[in-house]
């Protein structure tokens, strides 16, 4: 049976009253119940998974989860609850393609198998990276010249004017009202006007300023795709209801952005493993979702590209890929700064492992752990970027991925933790003619060298599709 939004909504003000303490356990104790029950686990030797069944049994496990856990509505402290019927016949109404831009710059997101042929949709997202204003357009810019992305995220804005952007309050609209201008005139000045935006401004957290940047006077087009996020693990407000309320009927893509942590309240890899899936049900059911940005981050290393984390990504899309026709972007969270070695191979590994999982987009990439202000650059994107498209189009197997994967981690996992920042944009650039500098463009040649040693065939590159 399907559910209707409406009766979502009614569900929020009824469902059974829970402490969120209680929920919070419950998430856990749910998780690690699942595992058992369908022999589920974490194992240190593969790094891509290769085994269907597998694959197939946490997804199982994941509609268990659902089913029995639930979401969290915060203010009401009431759980939302679906049965396994209704759960299945809502995932089973999703959409297998949206398109984002229009014009020449129209690009398709397609649902891609394990190991599928068809180009994965590439985004360029320094979403969670403070910006200086003066060096934002530029910033923009050099981001949206690489042909190779189809779509972009917005940076953030902390000071317009001088002032600190603060939510809820005026700063707040016209810092991002000016984002989303800038945004626009940026993807112009590169010859790129309609390109899709996956969000106006990484500043507009409120419903009203939402609503606002909707307006095509400052750029926005249907084609835009808008963030809602669940909070970690299986909550939502009734801010974010209140967006996907006027969202769901603009035409708008909608997208999930769901983060749970791993050595969180779920547990360890194979826990949150099943809570990842888990949230994209919660944003099929919840939110009505065109399409689910996964970004589950250690919660030690504050990245996605360890071992376990790699293998999390890999179960997650597989599991999805193989049961199911909703969309999923996998996005890449690095733990080095740009211009280091280490950052150049977590990209790679990530940009193997999600493509050949049969992700559907590759959301890339928040260096830095995503905290350290201007330590971005568009090289290490795109190196993944490059990594996705050269696995498909060789028809790359998970086992020849799990191979090559294995063989690059010992060369960075031992960084991890020791915060290996690299250098600043300005410094990784020639911030007047966007081109990479020097040395920067040394480090990306002999990246390309040890994959093409590997057996990535960087002429797969020159075919048109």
């Amino acid at each position: 049976m399907y559910v209707s939004y409406q009766e979502v909504l009614h569900r929020a003000e009824t469902g059974a009253l829970m402490k969120e303490s209680d929920f919070d356990r419950k998430v856990g104790q749910t998780a690690r119940e699942l595992v058992k029950k369908y022999d589920l686990q974490y194992d240190p030797d593969v790094a891509v998974n290769y085994d269907d069944d597998i694959a197939d049994r946490f997804f199982e496990a994941a509609l268990d989860f659902f089913v029995e856990v639930g979401v969290y509505i915060t203010e009401y402290q009431r759980v939302v609850k679906f049965t396994r019927e209704e759960t299945l016949d809502t995932i089973a109404g999703v959409l297998s393609q949206v398109q984002y831009g229009r014009n020449k710059d129209a690009k398709d997101v397609w649902k891609r198998r394990i190991e599928d042929y068809i180009d994965p949709f590439i985004v360029f997202s320094p979403v969670g990276n403070p910006v200086d204003q003066e060096l934002f357009q530029a910033f923009i810019q050099h981001y949206a010249q690489e042909r190779i992305t189809d779509a972009l995220f917005s940076p953030v804005l902390t000071k317009f004017n001088g002032q600190p952007v603060k939510s809820d309050v005026a700063s707040e609209m016209e810092a991002s009202i000016w984002n989303l201008k800038t945004l626009r005139e940026a993807a112009r000045m590169v010859g790129r006007p309609d390109i899709g935006l996956c969000n106006w401004a990484s500043t507009a957290e409120r419903t009203d300023v939402v609503i606002a940047l909707a307006d095509p006077a400052f750029g926005s087009i249907v084609n835009d795709g808008v963030l809602v996020a669940a909070i970690a693990e299986m909550k939502v407000d009734q801010e974010r209801l209140k967006k996907v309320s006027y969202l769901r009927q603009r035409g708008f893509i909608l997208e999930g952005l769901l983060g749970p942590l791993m050595g969180g309240y779920a547990g360890g890899p194979a826990e949150t493993s099943i809570c990842l899936i888990a949230h994209h049900f919660l944003a099929a059911c919840v939110y009505r979702t065109d399409i689910n940005v996964g970004f589950p981050i250690h919660i030690n290393y504050c990245c996605n590209t360890t071992a376990e984390m790699l293998w999390l990504t890999s179960i997650t899309n597989q599991a999805l890929a193989r049961n199911c026709n909703i969309l999923k972007m996998a996005n890449m969270f690095n733990h080095a700064g740009p211009n280091t070695e280490c950052c150049m191979l977590e990209s790679a590994c990530y940009g193997l492992a999600a493509t050949v999982s049969g992700a559907d987009a590759l959301d890339l990439g928040a260096l830095t752990m995503n905290r350290h202000p201007m330590r971005w650059a568009v090289q290490e994107p795109k190196l993944a970027a490059e990594v996705g498209h050269i696995a498909a189009r060789m028809g790359m197997t998970r086992q020849q991925a799990n191979t090559i994967v294995k063989a690059l981690l010992p060369e960075y996992q031992h960084l991890l933790g020791t915060m290996p920042l690299g250098s600043t944009w300005t410094e990784c650039y020639d911030t007047e003619r966007l081109v990479p500098t020097g040395d920067y463009a040394d480090l990306v040649e002999r990246m390309h060298k040890k994959l093409e040693s590997f057996g990535l065939d960087w002429q797969a590159l020159r075919v048109d599709r």
